[in-house]
């Protein structure tokens, strides 16, 4: 998590590919960490179905 709360999985989810993202959640990344917003709702915010699919598994 770094200095706003917010973890590796989360900035993937809103900047990064889906690649990233599959190998940070293949590697035991938690889909719901983070000390404000989930993951999930970078993928929703940033318009990132595809991603928001894979964190919803």
């Amino acid at each position: 998590m770094d200095d706003v709360g917010q973890t590796l999985l989360n900035w993937a989810s809103a900047f990064v590919t889906l690649q990233m993202v599959e190998y940070l959640l293949e590697n035991g990344a938690d889909v719901n960490c983070g000390l404000k917003s989930s993951s999930l709702y970078y993928a929703a915010c940033f318009c990132r179905p595809s991603i928001a699919k894979i964190l919803l598994k």
